[in-house]
């Protein structure tokens, strides 16, 4: 995108690191979008999408002076976001790791309130809602069908180098997901930052449906202004900071709810 640069060159320091992240971001999920559905009954060109080739081709299409524009799916994949009701969510992301390398990474989710609300007589979980996340639109993908699984947003990560197992990584918050690990592992991978620090740093979130931009508020400090001057519809966010609710309490990292 910027000629001789790398995201490692560039720093997070630099806007244009974060643009370059924005704009590849919007190309991988307008690509989720018109490609993700359940591959056991649509033929999914997952070999291209993932080919360091096909990734090549799309550098053309982000300018480094100018924010994207983005075109809507035909469904909403941000249920319970900030483009749809605040009905919450039930995601948790569960990592674990012994001493011989052997490694777990795992997501689970009702969805969105606390799912389907049907339980499953004698056994106390509840079925998911995530057939809400079909399309009615006949000439999507993701179109309703019997036996057919919809499109959902779990992101459980697990990294190989050599074949074999390198770390593991997730969250929860719906599409926030595939951006928010990537940031991660960007931090880790391109910035070498160690697993508490790639954790800790600030990140972004971005809303393909209104093309909106959210930025924790160091980051909205740091480069905020700039990202808005290139044309990205910009607001802060804060820090995700710890919200004591009645008759609940936990310990996640201290700064972010997660």
């Amino acid at each position: 995108m910027v000629s001789g640069q790398t995201l490692s060159t560039l720093g997070p320091a630099n806007p244009l690191f974060w643009h370059a992240l924005i704009e590849t971001k919007k190309l991988a999920y307008a690509d989720t979008y018109a490609f993700n559905a359940d591959p056991d009954v649509v033929s999914v060109p997952i070999g291209t999408l993932t080919s360091k080739s096909y990734a090549a081709s799309l550098c053309s299409k982000v300018n480094p002076g100018e924010a994207s524009a983005t075109a809507p799916p035909s469904f909403d994949p941000v249920v319970g976001g900030f483009t749809g009701p605040a009905i919450g969510g039930d995601t948790i992301y569960l990592s674990t790791a012994d001493r011989w390398g052997n490694m777990v990474s795992w997501v689970d989710s009702n969805f969105a309130a606390f799912g389907s609300g049907i339980t499953i007589p004698g056994y106390g979980f509840v079925l998911h809602n995530r057939g809400g996340l079909f399309t009615l639109d006949p000439n999507s993908p993701n179109v309703i069908a019997p036996h057919k699984r919809p499109y959902n947003t779990l992101s459980a990560v697990f990294v190989t180098q050599d074949g074999r197992p390198l770390l593991t990584t997730g969250q929860h918050g719906s599409d926030q997901q595939g951006m928010g690990n990537m940031q991660v592992l960007v931090n880790i991978l391109d910035l070498g930052a160690n697993l508490q620090a790639a954790g800790d740093m600030a990140r972004f979130t971005h809303n393909q449906v209104s093309n909106t931009l959210q930025l924790e508020s160091q980051l909205f400090n740091l480069v905020g202004q700039d990202l808005i001057k290139l044309g990205h519809q910009g607001f802060i966010c804060g820090r995700r900071d710890r919200r004591w609710l009645p008759g609940h309490y936990g310990g996640p990292r201290p700064h972010r709810l997660e």
